[in-house]
């Protein structure tokens, strides 16, 4: 806190976690961070908080023993992280420490794993990701910083299907291949440029000790 002023660069995060197992194989979970929050803004359609979220859950062993579905859904507010301050904003040298697709952002993520004897893991998995437009946040652009349209242009888009198998031939050593098919779009700037538009990978390897 620092005279509790924005100006000043008084800033604050609110982190809030949790996880329930009180179902029989389903564990569901949500993590939420509050990066601003006025409940006036709650109460207004056209506003927003500045708040990114993960919830989603995880089946395991029903109906099929071995058998694990995970679904996940990411969605991060514009505005989130950033502050008009740099020094206040959450990230390091530029990094941003929240979600990788940074603010104005969300993620659909679904898998499906099966672990038929022991050590073996077959798995399987969805992605799709989408980022908004990069708007500043500034109080004197023209604009309200809180009322920053979710998602109005997606300037990058990952659609990404991956099929993975793993054996554990050792405790803790494993031998992995895995294929990647993944059609990415827009803003060649969160990227690579051999990596836009469609790419085929196929990996395999080894993973000793982690």
């Amino acid at each position: 806190k620092n005279s509790y002023s924005n100006d000043a660069g008084s800033n604050s995060q609110l982190f809030f976690n949790i996880s329930s197992r009180q179902i029989r194989h389903l564990n569901l979970y949500l993590s939420l961070y509050i990066d601003e929050w006025k409940m006036s803004r709650a109460m207004k359609k056209d506003q927003h908080n500045f708040t990114s979220l993960k919830a989603g859950f995880r089946l395991t062993g029903f109906p099929v023993q071995n058998l694990t579905l995970t679904s996940e859904y990411t969605r991060t507010q514009p505005m989130t992280y950033d502050h008009y301050i740099p020094a206040t904003t959450f990230a390091s040298n530029d990094y941003i420490l929240g979600s990788y697709l940074r603010e104005n952002s969300q993620e659909i993520y679904v898998s499906l794993s099966w672990h038929p004897l022991r050590g073996v893991l077959f798995m399987a998995s969805y992605t799709l990701a989408q980022h908004g437009d990069d708007v500043p946040y500034r109080y004197n652009a023209g604009y309200a910083v809180d009322q920053v349209p979710f998602l109005k242009n997606i300037t990058w888009q990952n659609n990404s299907i991956e099929i993975s198998a793993r054996y554990e031939f050792v405790n803790n050593g494993y031998f992995f291949v895995q294929y990647l098919y993944a059609n990415r779009e827009g803003d060649v700037r969160y990227q690579p440029a051999v990596m836009n538009g469609i790419t085929n990978t196929f990996l395999t390897g080894i993973n000793i000790g982690f």
